[in-house]
């Protein structure tokens, strides 16, 4: 009697940690890994924003795959449903990290963002084309003035004729730099329906691997109480 309330005493509050850390785990790599990505998309090159989701999206995999394996020893837990769980989790996480960065760029845009005509004072690219379709393409830049005397880098399309140098430019520049100009006017609100709709998802999904998680694991045989030994006739 002791020794089954002990063990039920020590195993209802580690039920719940596991619970808690599977629940919320996956669901914080991905808030996290979308904001270090979205800071990242901001304020650095190209080449270190993919280093970036890479790493990130690894380290959030892991985790997304320690959980759902951990949930699915769980042998009382019907396979159907740590698929959908899993199917649930993943698809949330890639569609809510992908969308992100681009997301906040473009609400930041929205709020704080300044459109002013310059004048194109210069057109240049980094990159190059020899990387045999395995690296990020060139990427094509042009300098603009605004009528404050500020020059501004903006990221243009190489095929737009209409932006040659001493032409005007509309872009739409951050007073607190925190995002990179872009060209024409201040933009509306970005969508919300695909970002939130991963993230419901995301979080769906995560609840059912750590409800998964908190069960026991199914005893092995040598652990299986004895019966009653047989009685001679």
């Amino acid at each position: 009697m002791g020794d089954t309330f002990r063990r039920r005493a020590v195993g209802v509050p580690w039920a719940l940690g596991r619970f808690v850390t599977a629940a919320l785990a996956p669901v914080a790599a991905v808030l996290a890994g979308s904001w270090v990505t979205a800071a990242v998309y901001r304020h650095t090159a190209d080449e270190l924003f993919y280093l970036a989701m890479l790493v990130v999206g690894l380290a959030a995999l892991t985790v997304h795959v320690t959980v759902l394996h951990y949930g699915s020893a769980r042998e009382s837990v019907p396979r159907a449903v740590m698929a959908a769980a899993a199917t649930a989790v993943l698809l949330g996480a890639s569609v809510y990290g992908t969308v992100t960065p681009g997301w906040t760029d473009l609400q930041a845009r929205h709020e704080r963002g300044v459109a002013v005509t310059g004048v194109v004072e210069r057109r240049w690219s980094r990159g190059t084309d020899d990387t045999g379709g395995l690296g990020p393409p060139p990427s094509h830049y042009l300098t603009a003035r605004a009528p404050d005397g500020t020059r501004w880098t903006v990221e243009t399309d190489p095929s737009d004729k209409d932006l040659e140098v001493g032409r005007p430019v509309l872009f739409t520049y951050d007073p607190r730099h925190e995002f990179r100009p872009t060209l024409g006017p201040v933009p509306g609100a970005p969508p919300w329906i695909v970002r939130t709709v991963a993230l419901y998802l995301l979080c769906a999904g995560s609840l059912t691997a750590a409800a998964a998680c908190a069960l026991p694991r199914p005893r092995r045989p040598e652990q299986q109480p004895a019966g009653p030994r047989p009685t001679d006739a």
